[in-house]
């Protein structure tokens, strides 16, 4: 009626010849797991590290490579001789400006430089013109003035010698003394003829000298006025050239085109951007530009992780670099138009918000890797890494064990902090 199993509990309900099983082997196990994994966590919270980064965003650049060039004066863009991408060589004419002012002030020189010619030219005629008829006045007058002085000459020394007789008869008492002293005024009267000659003489040949120094004189300046108005008119001539005429100053290419075709430029605007030749022997270099307040944590010698804006993290990894330099103070609007080349950046860096700290970052070469620099990931991706990329940084600032993370939150909650 009963069953053997239920007669069997009731005649021994201690059960004691059987094992007691306390844990099966399946909860050893599983506790064992959980001890392992305990040990693991507690040899991580002090042996193991957790990264303090400070994010931001950037740019690659080689270290004298981009080169804006600039219109030179105002005017508007008429033609680019270049595309990007394509290469050009120093002297190479890249762009054309029109410049009507400039062109209206250049016609303006130069019609200057006709008319002070032409004044210039008139005056050579006339003084050569004057030349000729002072010559010939001058010579009928001369001839006058010899012949008058001539016979002045011969007055006076006739005068004299009859004089000179009339004294010795009035000593012999053969004349009176009124007679010798009417002799004496004809001599004086003579010599005051002879004086006058000499002197018209002297007068004529002062006025024809003073005449011919004046219209020298006259022809002078214009020919200085004239020298003026040349020098102008070339000047003139190669500032147009420099203002519409755009050469370039470098063996490069061309990264960017910072103005339009028919776009109004002034002196000083960007015309385009030229990555040198020169500059591929040159490292590639990260400028980050970092909040003020985060980028008095950073110091020379960090790690940074930079990503291009043409890979991701996640399938890529990021390029490894080391912090080379870390600005003193923020820059303002003219320091990172100086670095970044581009107008069109300073918004995305965030320059009108606050001014960014500067941090250059020098990436690991890595000749092995098929950008020539080492990556987290190994060899990293097949892209070639060139200036001119925009990219984020990562800069580990501290790294810090966990358990230094976990002490001040067990401090708090054990009521063991202090204050």
């Amino acid at each position: 009626m009963f069953r053997q199993a239920a007669l069997d509990a009731l005649s021994s309900p201690e059960q004691l010849d059987r094992t007691l099983v306390v844990t099966k082997p399946l909860g050893w196990l599983a506790l064992t797991g959980v001890g392992i994994a305990i040990a693991a966590a507690l040899v991580w919270s002090v042996m193991g590290s957790i990264p303090t980064t400070v994010q931001s965003r950037g740019l690659l650049i080689r270290e004298g490579g981009l080169h804006s060039i600039a219109s030179l004066g105002p005017g508007a863009v008429r033609q680019f001789r270049c595309e990007i991408g394509s290469h050009v060589k120093a002297g190479d004419t890249i762009a054309i400006i029109e410049a009507p002012e400039l062109a209206l002030r250049q016609e303006n020189s130069w019609l200057a430089v006709r008319e002070a010619d032409s004044v210039y030219r008139m005056m050579i005629g006339a003084l050569a013109t004057y030349q000729s008829l002072q010559k010939a006045t001058a010579t009928s007058q001369e001839k006058e003035n010899r012949a008058r002085l001539a016979a002045a000459e011969q007055r006076v020394d006739h005068a004299r010698r009859k004089a000179e007789s009339t004294k010795g008869l009035q000593e012999r008492g053969l004349v009176t003394s009124a007679t010798y002293f009417e002799e004496l005024n004809t001599l004086l009267t003579a010599e005051q003829d002879l004086i006058a000659a000499r002197t018209s003489t002297l007068q004529l040949e002062s006025t024809t000298s003073d005449d011919a120094l004046q219209k020298r004189q006259q022809l002078l300046q214009q020919e200085q006025q004239l020298r003026a108005a040349l020098r102008t008119a070339r000047e003139t001539d190669l500032q147009y050239s420099l203002v519409t005429t755009v050469i370039s100053p470098y063996d490069g290419r061309v990264v960017q085109l910072s103005s339009n075709v028919g776009q109004l430029v002034t002196n000083g605007s960007p015309l385009m951007v030229l990555e040198v030749d020169k500059a591929h022997d040159t490292p590639v270099d990260v400028v980050l530009f970092v909040p003020p307040l985060e980028g008095k944590k950073i110091e020379i010698g960090m790690d940074a992780h930079i990503v291009p804006s043409t890979v991701t993290a996640e399938e890529s990894g990021s390029l490894i670099g080391d912090v080379l330099y870390v600005s003193e103070y923020p820059l303002d609007q003219r320091g990172m138009a100086s670095l970044i080349e581009n107008e069109g950046l300073l918004s995305y860096f965030g320059v009108q918000q606050e001014p960014p700290v500067e941090v250059r970052v020098r990436l690991r070469p890595n000749k092995a890797a098929p950008s020539g620099y080492t990556w987290t990931s190994g060899k990293g991706p097949d892209i070639r890494v060139t200036a001119g990329m925009v990219c984020t940084g990562s800069i580990i600032v501290k790294d810090q064990a966990p358990i230094t993370l976990a002490l001040p939150w067990l401090r708090r909650k054990l009521g063991l902090s202090n204050g």
